[in-house]
């Protein structure tokens, strides 16, 4: 299976800008900074997810492989929300 890994990378980006607009629209008190912070932790998580599953047709390795990003990311972001 060939994947087109601009348009997919396109799709993470409009996911990111979505879920970036939460704490946007909810007012949380988020400087310019934390914004970008954010924006570059999610949609690089999201690029070495799909770097890494490009080749991979087994859909059980793809899923360890998000759960595995999504682990990294969240002790990342956990930590340094919590100083």
């Amino acid at each position: 299976m060939k994947r087109n890994i601009t348009k997919r990378l396109s799709v993470w980006a409009i996911i990111v800008a979505v879920v970036l607009m939460i704490p946007l629209l909810a007012k949380w008190p988020w400087t310019g900074s934390d914004f970008v912070f954010g924006a570059v932790m999610l949609f690089g998580s999201a690029t070495v997810y799909e770097l890494i599953t490009r080749n991979m047709n087994n859909i059980r390795h793809r899923i360890a492989v998000g759960i595995v990003v999504f682990v990294i990311l969240a002790t990342i972001w956990v930590i340094l929300a919590t100083g």
